[in-house]
């Protein structure tokens, strides 16, 4: 009985049932495959690597296009400011009279064709209104042209900078829309002020920097647009010098000092902040005080005139003069130049209370270069009536705090500097300066529309 009661057991008729695992309840998660999540996700990073490197290999091409429009752009325009520059080599003109005259100019070209954005606070202020694109057209650019012409041949305290500025950044959003990539329109407004400012700086990595920081009040933000904007400032730096001959101050050589020397900045940068913000509160008055258009042009002329024929290297936007202040080349205009340092001092003063007039007057440019004159005027005048032997660190570092006040560059203004000086030696005092200055200025501003960007 034992042994069938075995077979029966060993060798069944059926074959036993399969019992199937209850299914998860409704609301418990299937279980995770490791190895699947895995490839989906490499399959993922796949596609979104290809897709930046192709966004990545286009904003490159889209920066050296625009670099290279840029550089023929500023070419042109430089041949259009000195041309009208030639005025000032007849002797015998007094200088008050020839600023009168192209102040009554700038007074009536801007009646007849109305206020062009070619100063950096009206920059900014588009930038931000319209997402990014600045706009473009002949005539604008024609009316840019023109009445910035009329202020630099005027010997007004504002400078070629803001006109390119607004020139490459209006054709780069033009262009890049066109060419149907309108996703990209803030990174080609970028490349192409950067390009703008990269040509007339002769330092490609600080005018793409200045651009970049420039739209915004605490640093640059659009960090998608830092290495086409390099390069589109250098394609526009190599088209531009081609015809023209970079720019080099004659500071002398480096001394021998600590490294501590750049605890300097701190004195420096409170120093240039509070005359930064001196200057700012300053103008906030005085714009609420309104003259007809063709009056308040020729007014400011004719004060140009008469100030700066008391310290002659206070005319025209300083990046020239910037040597004859330091005793390297002659001033455009002819006459007695001292070289003190209470000489330097008055200059450097002097040409802060003409920046106030320029900008009031109308006349339209970029106030980078004459806050930089200002600043290394006053740093190397104090640094020669004390006697010390660190004058390149004073002034560059003076001209830093100043200018980061006015335009909030904290990185791009010391780059700039000690390009231009030939004086490496003094970054570290220079960034020292303007972090002070940023600070100490965070309630004012020129600039008032620089903001975080929108997305």
């Amino acid at each position: 009985m034992a042994e069938v009661v075995l077979m029966e057991l060993i060798l069944p008729d059926e074959e036993a049932p399969v019992i199937k695992p209850p299914p998860p309840p409704p609301n418990e998660e299937a279980p995770i495959n490791p190895k699947k999540e895995v490839e989906e996700e490499e399959a993922l990073r796949g596609v979104d690597d290809e897709g930046y490197r192709e966004a990545f290999r286009r904003r490159l091409m889209l920066g050296l296009l625009i670099g290279v429009i840029t550089g023929l752009m500023g070419t042109a325009y430089r041949l259009l400011f000195e041309s009208a520059l030639l005025v000032w080599r007849y002797p015998g003109v007094p200088p008050a009279m020839l600023t009168t005259a192209f102040g009554f100019a700038v007074g009536l070209s801007l009646r007849a064709m109305g206020q062009p954005t070619a100063n950096l606070p009206g920059l900014v202020h588009h930038f931000h209104a319209n997402k990014g694109y600045l706009s473009c057209s002949v005539f604008r650019t024609f009316r840019i042209a023109i009445v910035s012409t009329l202020s630099i041949a005027g010997a007004g305290s504002l400078g070629p900078e803001a006109p390119l500025v607004s020139m490459g950044g209006g054709a780069a959003s033009y262009a890049w829309q066109r060419l149907g990539h309108p996703d990209d329109t803030t990174v080609a407004t970028l490349c192409g002020m950067a390009a703008g400012l990269g040509a007339f700086f002769g330092d490609p990595v600080g005018g793409a920097f200045f651009a970049l920081e420039v739209v915004h009040r605490h640093g640059l933000e659009f960090w998608e647009a830092i290495v086409p904007a390099i390069f589109a400032s250098i394609a526009s730096h190599l088209v531009y010098r081609a015809s023209a001959p970079s720019l080099c101050w004659h500071f002398p050589a480096a001394e021998t000092t600590s490294v501590y020397v750049c605890f300097l900045g701190v004195a420096t940068g409170l120093a240039g902040g509070a005359i930064g913000s001196l200057w700012i509160r300053a103008l906030r008055v005085l714009k609420r005080f309104e003259l007809p258009t063709v009056s308040k042009a020729t007014l400011g002329g004719l004060l140009i005139g008469a100030l700066g024929s008391t310290a002659p290297s206070t005319l025209f936007w300083g990046e020239h003069e910037i040597n004859a202040l330091l005793g390297g080349d002659l001033p455009r205009v002819d006459l007695p130049s001292p070289d003190s340092p209470r000489a330097l001092i008055y200059a450097g003063f002097v040409k802060l209370v003409l920046i106030l007039v320029t900008v009031l007057a109308g006349y339209r440019g970029g106030f980078i270069f004459p806050f930089m004159f200002s600043g290394i005027a006053i740093g190397a005048g104090v640094a020669r009536l004390l006697g010390l032997t660190v004058v390149a660190h004073v002034a560059l570092s003076l001209a830093a705090a100043i200018n980061t006040a006015a335009t909030r560059t904290v990185f791009a203004t010391p780059f700039v500097l000690v390009t231009l000086s030939n004086r490496p030696d003094t970054l570290l005092t220079c960034l020292v300066a303007s972090v002070v200055s940023l600070v100490l200025t965070a309630d004012v501003a020129v600039i008032t529309d620089a903001r975080a960007r929108w997305d």
